[in-house]
């Protein structure tokens, strides 16, 4: 494979993701009731759609009554986009066939409009549930996972009746400019999407987040080094992963083991970065 000059292949990257947020994943959020605000970031650098938004319609009531997520379907068309993608051999570079979107959802309100003068503004959206919002986004590469939401839309979601959707809780972090603790939750899949050994990964990483809530950091380093034998999605064996939400708490165990909480600790995580 001839390798294009850096300038055309950013280019081309850039209307691979362009096409694929206004085409396919642009579609998919809008028809099952998501608001695509536009990806943040570089595409080339990253290679990474990333998607911070606020969802003020987020749940749409399907004719079962059921009440899908839209990001699933998002991810799942991505799935399918990145086989079509390393079938086409030689057409993208190695990093494009590993391509993942990681989102990141807050519910609640926000303004949203023309903010600026009269002669210069721009379609926006401002509030702190968009800072949150934000956080999430940013906050799930920290954690190791791709779809990462706060308390209030996993609430929002249990509120109305969705049983199909399962989500993990990662613990309780407090993130840049924002002082109060937040509870953060990965989606995992749909319910009946997932494998036995997937649920068997969630009740050994539940028990491991008590252990560490407990202290009983021999325990939790026991319960992770299980469940991280079991996540569905393993460095090196799925394309474009490099950690997963067990890994993460397993590096988590060895520096409190090394350095214990203060007393008093009531659990919450204190993310350095954005």
């Amino acid at each position: 494979m001839v390798t294009p000059p850096i300038s055309k292949l950013a280019d081309r990257i850039d209307l691979l993701i362009t096409g694929l947020a206004v085409g396919n994943l642009g579609w998919v959020t809008w028809h099952l009731g998501g608001y695509l605000t536009g990806p943040m970031g570089t595409a080339f650098p990253v290679l990474m759609m990333t998607l911070a938004l606020v969802v003020l319609r987020w749940l749409v009531v399907e004719p079962t009554g059921m009440l899908r997520m839209w990001w699933l379907p998002v991810q799942e068309q991505l799935d399918a986009l990145r086989i079509k993608w390393s079938q086409d051999g030689d057409k993208w570079p190695s990093l494009v066939h590993q391509m993942r979107t990681r989102v990141g959802l807050n519910a609640g309100s926000c303004m949203i409009g023309n903010m600026g003068r009269r002669t210069r503004f721009n379609y926006t959206m401002m509030g702190d549930n968009v800072n949150l919002a934000a956080r999430m986004e940013s906050g799930a590469k920290s954690w190791g996972a791709f779809n990462m939401v706060s308390e209030s839309t996993r609430v929002a979601c249990e509120k109305f009746g969705n049983e199909s959707t399962v989500f993990r809780p990662l613990g309780r972090i407090v993130v840049k400019g924002r002082p109060q603790p937040v509870p953060i939750h990965e989606v995992v899949g749909f319910r009946d999407k997932l494998a036995d050994q997937t649920f068997e990964c969630l009740d050994l990483f539940g028990k491991g987040m008590t252990h560490y809530y407990d202290r009983n950091w021999e325990a939790a380093a026991q319960a992770f080094d299980r469940s991280s034998e079991l996540e569905s999605l393993l460095p090196g064996a799925a394309p474009g992963v490099k950690n997963s939400p067990s890994m993460v708490y397993q590096q988590i165990i060895r520096d409190s083991a090394a350095k214990p909480p203060p007393p008093g600790w009531d659990g919450v995580y204190i993310m350095t970065e954005k």
